[in-house]
């Protein structure tokens, strides 16, 4: 009684205590940690959350801040601190100069869930398991999609979309369609030793996952960014999120099981029998089962291939096909060398690469112009360290403005326009090195693990297509631009605005 007639009495009092504790709580909460790059004012709890909630590009909502606050700037999503690195230069400090710093991933639900609690190559974080994981995935993905052999699943998938092709000439077709399965079917030969026919059930069942997965995510689930919502019950999108990702992985543990059980050490048929043979000798090293190539981890590493080679691939080749019907003078000049180097009677090789100069080129500036890795994946800091005069502490979230750095008027001439002879000397020969500004795959020791399968695949398919068909835009359409963005997909996509072509054989 005495101790109600106390809280009575003083009501006034513990309540003023009470409002006067949640202020200084959220005071703290959006307050910058000492020496931290500036941004912009953050609220409580969600932070700059609704900067991004426009359909603006996100390069665009970047480079206005940049210019406000300096080309290194932070902002507050939720819980997270993060710096944004605009300059080429900034970037090349941090990924080159600081690599281990600068090379953790940030714990977010999303790819926990995804990575089955971080145990691929792609989202988890930086370590010595993870060194000895991505050497294993580069060791395999160097052995299936390079050389004779990524010209061997390329060309087994190119009838199919011949076929595809045949049957629209004359007709309007979205291509987007085309390249999806071309680039599944290639992944799931490398992976799973299996081929599709572009009309299998199984690609579209493959497809409605990915978009319902899309739509599910958004922007990111709130549980990402804000950490006290961990201890809360699931929320309807963020089960509908993990229920999709177990019904994705059904498909790849089936597809292991199966190569397990018929595994020959003396034929080896894919990436999924590389990483067992991998798996069994790390076994054999521990003399039980294998500690650290777990079957977990096998499948997240085919997981990783299926993203590092669809991620980037697919939309490039968009922005390619795009980008040459808006550009018949330079598409004339891709052609020429073509019919020069390939012909009609062969198909492409990635050896014809270095007797195609001016295609490489094009290829090259189709990533700087359409820049598809808009922001990369966000990177987190593995210690406290300084950069630039800066205070950075542990597990801030760093991200790169990649589209800033391919179109910065310092170090690209009329960026705004689609120039291939950027990377090619005065007498035409590719350069050997290309501009440090150019970072389509980002660097350092995160850098794209399926960086050379994209440029390969992306160069076989892209002089096949145009070695062999013609494609022009739809009658009564002409004025329209190809080089539109697709903003239903969200300010962290750069990819164009579906678009329809009428497919010419030659």
């Amino acid at each position: 009684m005495a101790v109600a007639e106390l809280i009575t009495e003083n009501a006034g009092t513990l309540l003023l205590f009470l409002v006067t504790l949640v202020v200084i709580l959220l005071y703290q909460n959006t307050r910058r940690p000492t020496g931290f790059p500036p941004g912009p004012p953050a609220l409580p709890i969600i932070g700059n959350v609704l900067t991004f909630r426009s359909s603006e590009p996100i390069y665009h909502i970047f480079g206005r801040l940049a210019e406000q606050y300096g080309r290194i700037f932070s902002l507050k999503l939720g819980s997270f601190w993060v710096i944004v690195l605009n300059d080429i230069e900034d970037i090349r400090e941090a990924l080159i100069k600081q690599p281990i710093a600068f090379a953790g991933r940030p714990n977010l639900y999303t790819t926990q869930i995804l990575t089955e609690g971080f145990n691929d190559i792609a989202f988890t974080d930086y370590g010595p398991d993870w060194q000895i994981h991505r050497k294993i995935g580069n060791a395999a993905l160097r052995h299936f999609a390079s050389g004779d052999k990524l010209d061997k699943l390329v060309h087994g998938v190119l009838p199919g979309v011949a076929k595809v092709l045949d049957q629209s000439v004359g007709k309007a077709l979205d291509l987007k369609n085309v390249i999806d399965r071309f680039v599944y079917i290639v992944l799931a030969n490398m992976c799973y030793g299996k081929s599709y026919d572009f009309d299998d059930p199984l690609l579209t069942e493959w497809f409605a996952l990915n978009k319902e997965g899309q739509q599910v995510l958004g922007g990111g689930l709130p549980r990402d960014f804000i950490h006290s919502l961990k201890c809360l019950p699931l929320t309807s999108r963020e089960k509908q999120w993990k229920e999709l990702v177990d019904k994705s992985l059904e498909f790849v543990y089936k597809e292991f099981k199966g190569h397990r059980d018929t595994f020959d050490p003396n034929n080896i048929r894919d990436l999924f029998d590389s990483l067992i043979a991998a798996q069994k000798e790390d076994a054999e090293e521990t003399g039980s089962k294998a500690e650290f190539l777990t079957d977990v981890r096998v499948i997240q590493t085919v997981n990783d291939m299926f993203g590092a080679g669809t991620g980037t691939t697919i939309p490039t080749l968009y922005w390619a096909i795009a980008i040459m019907i808006e550009h018949p003078e330079i598409l004339e000049r891709v052609t020429k060398e073509i019919d020069e180097v390939i012909g009609q009677d062969r198909l492409p090789s990635l050896s014809d690469r270095g007797s195609m100069p001016y295609t490489e080129a094009t290829l090259m500036e189709v990533n700087r112009y359409g820049s598809v890795s808009i922001i990369g994946l966000p990177k987190s800091v593995t210690k406290d360290t300084t950069f630039r005069g800066f205070t950075i502490p542990k597990d801030t979230m760093v991200l790169l403005n990649i589209k800033a750095v391919h179109f910065d008027q310092r170090h690209w001439d009329e960026p705004h326009q689609f120039k291939p002879e950027r990377f090619l000397d005065e007498s035409g020969t590719l350069m050997i090195k290309p501009p440090a500004s150019f970072v389509p795959f980002s660097i350092g020791r995160r850098s794209c693990i399926g960086e050379n399968f994209a440029k390969g695949e992306i160069f076989l398919l892209f002089c096949w297509l145009f070695g062999r068909y013609s494609f022009a835009k739809v009658p009564g359409r002409e004025s329209e631009s190809l080089l539109q963005l697709n903003m239903d997909l969200g300010s962290f996509a750069n990819e164009p605005k579906p678009f329809e072509v009428i497919v010419s054989k030659k």
